[in-house]
């Protein structure tokens, strides 16, 4: 990846090795934070030992039923799959929280969330930028404080409650979305022992989580329709 194809600020999640030669560190922004005031950032370095990253949200692993299915075991599949969840044709789905609002809107009224039965949770970082190697002192500078506002608590109410975008990083945002998003206020019982994974990994992380659960699927469907009739 050529630097001089990159912007100054650039959205790099998914990015792999290519990113330690085209993006330069961002430890003085870490430096400038209350680790304590957010979520897994006392974890920096060890998340980001090239320091070249800065996310701005995360998401963590959770169960997604259709209420209208879940007396119909057969509907219960033995493949993850959000489509054919989302389509209505199967009962569960392991997920997660960055598809809540998807669920919500193409499922209203037909879905449930929870968190994943007797299972570590597991989560990601998303939202993650970096900055250009090319980029003059200036411009990193201006860069560097665009990101430190998005992690500031307005910048984080921005982002993750006006417009929806994740779970915010920072932990009085976290309580404010989990007042506005009721139905997720699970989160804030699990989310201090969630294990934050590669962003590449969540995917296999979740089949491999919904495999456990078909393999006790009538317990699993029980699980959620006892949260489906206490709304």
């Amino acid at each position: 990846m050529a630097e001089r194809e990159l912007p100054v600020l650039f959205e790099s999640s998914g990015l792999g090795d290519e990113l330690n030669e085209a993006a330069q560190q961002l430890d003085d922004i870490f430096k400038r934070l209350n680790p304590d005031e957010y979520y897994f950032l006392d974890g920096y370095e060890t998340y980001f030992p090239e320091a070249n990253q800065i996310p701005l949200g995360f998401e963590v692993s959770v169960l997604y039923g259709n209420v209208k299915k879940l007396d119909d075991l057969s509907s219960v599949t033995n493949k993850n799959d959000k489509v054919s969840f989302l389509g209505g044709k199967s009962a569960m789905y392991a997920g997660s929280t960055s598809e809540y609002h998807d669920v919500q809107e193409i499922l209203k009224g037909l879905y449930v969330v929870k968190a994943i039965p007797e299972e570590e949770a597991v989560g990601r970082f998303n939202h993650m930028w970096s900055v250009s190697r090319s980029a003059s002192r200036a411009e990193r500078l201006a860069a560097e404080r665009l990101l430190y506002y998005y992690l500031s608590d307005k910048g984080q109410e921005v982002l993750h409650i006006n417009n929806r975008g994740s779970l915010p990083l920072g932990r009085n945002q976290m309580e404010v979305y989990l007042g506005v998003n009721g139905e997720m206020d699970f989160l804030g019982q699990i989310i201090e022992d969630v294990k934050i994974i590669p962003a590449n990994e969540m995917e296999e992380a979740c089949e491999t989580l919904y495999q456990k659960l078909y393999g006790r699927k009538e317990t699993a469907a029980g699980y959620l329709k006892e949260t489906a009739e206490e709304r």
